[in-house]
């Protein structure tokens, strides 16, 4: 039976009004025999689940990094997590789907959803499970009868052995991974295959509520049916499972039948129009092939164009180099003319100066007879 500080007897420290309460001592239990590096809770509604996941690993020392997500702000729970200092606690706004988006593969110890909105799940939850949990992880449903009827839960709760505990709402606790705690495993075996240990935690949970677990200590009412081979409901709930899960599958195969005769439609329809082109794209073609010839015929006569202008380069060339050559012999002969005139105008001045000397001995010649 359990000891005063068996997480059993604990009571929840929050004050949230939920239909999860009656689970609380399961969770306090289960926590502390699981001990989860990371829990992951999606779906709160008053954030219960999440808030006793925070206190059980607070007062065990786990070390569990909580992890919360909703629809919509818990500013109760927020307000209850930062009071209590839970430091590993992270509440976030996204749905179950966006949630699951942002976890790393194989990092989730202890997954606790809450059923009652299905509508963002879709038909990847088990895809998006099998990636983020690892091999000792324990996946916790709860909600109503109803909402287990879903195909993608109900799959995944047909595939494994169950624990149920049954208050206004339904909770479901199954092992995930090989790995899982073993205690927790004897509680989802038929009540024949239970151990000793396993059989007197089931026998107290199976107390009225007035009794308690312990005398004089009062909880809230909540039970543990036991699956038995020979229960009738259980193999009616069984069976609805079933049911439910290949429904669920006739549904998937169905939509993938209409894809796939979708996706015959459109090839015959592009089949029919590329039987109708058929004719079109071959005179297409007759064209581009004349086309092509012509085009052959001008990259022909381009070549020819620019082997004449090789040619003509060349001769430019040859008559540039002429042109230059005839310069610079008329910039000889200008030179020389220069010299000439140079030579001519020295030889005037010259000329100048022998007239002067000339006049100027004449004058002399006449001055003497007078003399």
């Amino acid at each position: 039976m359990p000891t005063i500080d068996d997480p059993l007897i604990w009571h929840p420290d929050s004050s949230v009004p939920s239909d999860f309460h009656g689970f609380v001592p399961f969770y306090f239990w289960l926590i502390e025999k699981c001990r989860p590096e990371t829990s992951v809770h999606l779906g709160l509604k008053t954030g219960l689940a999440f808030a006793a996941a925070c206190q059980a690993s607070k007062k065990q020392e786990i070390g569990q990094k909580c992890l919360g997500f909703s629809q919509s702000p818990l500013e109760m729970v927020e307000g209850f997590s930062a009071e209590n200092g839970f430091e590993n606690a992270q509440l976030s706004v996204a749905s179950p789907k966006e949630a699951l988006a942002t976890i790393s593969d194989q990092s989730v110890d202890l997954i606790c959803m809450n059923l009652s909105d299905l509508s963002d799940i879709g038909s990847s939850l088990h895809r998006e499970f099998s990636r983020v949990l690892s091999p000792r992880a324990v996946v916790v449903f709860y909600g109503t009868e109803q909402s287990f009827l879903n195909p993608e839960i109900a799959g995944m709760v047909a595939s494994h052995p169950c624990l149920k505990l049954k208050q206004v709402t339904v909770l479901r606790a199954f092992a995930w991974g090989k790995e899982a705690n073993s205690d927790f495993i004897a509680l989802t075996r038929p009540k024949a295959d239970l151990g000793h240990e396993a059989m007197e935690l089931i026998e107290g949970f199976d107390q009225p509520a007035t009794e308690g677990l312990l005398g004089g200590v009062e909880l809230p009412a909540f039970e543990i049916p036991v699956p038995r081979h020979d229960d009738a409901q259980t193999r009616n709930e069984s069976k609805d499972l079933h049911m439910a899960h290949m429904a669920g599958r006739l549904r998937r195969q169905d939509q993938e039948l209409r894809s796939v005769a979708q996706h015959v439609t459109a090839l015959t329809e592009e089949r029919d129009r590329l039987l109708v082109s058929q004719e079109t794209r071959f005179k297409e073609l007759v064209i581009l092939t004349r086309l092509l010839e012509e085009m052959r015929l001008v990259q022909d006569d381009l070549e020819q164009a620019e082997s004449d202008m090789a040619t003509l380069k060349t001769q430019n060339d040859a008559a540039t180099a002429k042109v230059e050559k005839a310069d610079l012999r008329i910039n000889e002969l200008l030179g020389f003319i220069a010299d000439q005139e140079n030579t001519i105008t020295q030889l005037g001045m010259e000329n100048d100066q022998l007239r002067m000397l000339a006049d100027s001995s004449q004058r002399k010649v006449l001055q003497e007879p007078d003399e």
